[in-house]
């Protein structure tokens, strides 16, 4: 089986899965609990916010306030004062769990205009203003990376709250520096059930509060504190080596666009503009969701749309905000990948989607 769905949740190499058997064996008591290894826990959980602040941000300006997993982190914006009832601007392209956010936060949504790419053109909000700006970093499903810090420093007057889900870059690639809130998932590298949001210091109290809350109500699931401890360690590791594995990445992703180009498939995104980790293509004649279940019969996994509206039928609404027609918007395709990805697997993807695309 190839693999080529790490956007939608990573498989853990040996070494994760080593980190995570540890952090099991050291900290397996309920944290609520009044014994020694309740407080060792405890403590463990507190050290691991810290550090997993320190780590993603290079800075001690931002705390982390953990969840269970990323759709519940950014739900619990959605309680947050700063954004309830208020006029926030974003984007078309954002992510299902964003929109739906805002939705329960009752704000009134305006949208950033985007160019081919899915890239923000006009930076600066129009004339009124707004009380929030809310944008991905790394799309998940084109790739598209937004210039988030230009967006920002654009729209620093006033109060202005500037959240960016950074669930797909966050230990990719370098970081917004000027966001207030970011997003991290434990499942974009192998460890499932951990997340936490990033907050700058003066708004950690309020998210907080609503952490807590959440908890003490049964609406969210308790931390996993074995799975947020090991999340911290992974990404640790990972930060060491991003350097390295951005530019294998690109080397990667380089290679997915020139044999894509060499059979006429045609890339979403243009590459300065994507992720080096994912690389989207379009097929206007044809369904991307059949094209990923040909692909799974050859042993081949890749994806199509986001993780969480792939059995939509609808079309991707991604696609649509790039001007693909109805019918096209379906036949959208993602690989995404990872360091263990080598070439002869980007090779072997593409001899098999060409005969699965004569086929079809």
């Amino acid at each position: 089986m190839l693999y080529f769905d790490h956007a939608s949740g990573a498989l853990p190499d040996a070494e994760t899965l080593d980190i995570i058997k540890e952090c099991i064996s050291r900290y397996p008591a309920n944290q609520e609990a009044v014994h020694p290894l309740a407080y060792e826990a405890r403590k463990a959980f507190e050290d691991a916010r810290v550090r997993l602040a320190r780590i993603l941000t290079g800075t001690s300006d931002f705390r982390a306030v953990a969840f269970s997993g990323g759709t519940a982190a950014i739900a619990a914006l959605s309680h947050w004062q700063r954004l309830r009832n208020k006029k926030v601007f974003t984007t078309r392209m954002e992510h299902p769990a964003v929109f739906a956010c805002l939705r329960q936060a009752q704000a009134e949504c305006r949208c950033f205009e985007l160019d081919k790419n899915g890239v923000i053109k006009a930076l600066s909000i129009p004339e009124g203003g707004c009380k929030a700006v809310f944008i991905t970093h790394v799309h998940s499903e084109t790739g598209t990376i937004q210039p988030v810090d230009e967006v920002f420093a654009k729209n620093s007057a006033g109060s202005v709250i500037k959240i960016c889900d950074t669930i797909q870059s966050a230990a990719k690639i370098p970081l917004p520096r000027l966001a207030d809130v970011m997003t991290v998932s434990g499942a974009k590298f192998g460890v499932p059930g951990a997340a936490a949001l990033l907050v700058r210091k003066e708004f950690a109290k309020e998210i907080e509060d609503i952490a807590l809350d959440l908890r003490r109500n049964y609406q969210v699931c308790r931390i996993n504190i074995p799975m947020f401890a090991a999340m911290t360690e992974v990404i640790q590791k990972r930060m060491e080596r991003q350097a390295s594995d951005l530019a294998y990445a690109k080397a990667i992703r380089e290679l997915c666009c020139e044999l894509a180009a060499e059979r006429k498939i045609n890339c979403t995104v243009a590459p300065e503009h994507s992720s080096p980790y994912i690389c989207h293509l379009n097929f206007p004649q044809a369904e991307g969701a059949v094209i990923v279940r040909l692909l799974g019969a050859e042993g081949i996994c890749v994806g199509s749309g986001t993780a969480c509206s792939a059995e939509t039928p609808e079309p991707s609404s991604a696609m649509l905000a790039l001007g693909f027609s109805k019918k096209a918007a379906f036949g959208g395709v993602r690989i995404s990948f990872n360091a263990s990805t080598t070439a002869c697997d980007i090779k072997k993807l593409f001899d098999v989607l060409e005969k699965v695309l004569k086929n079809y």
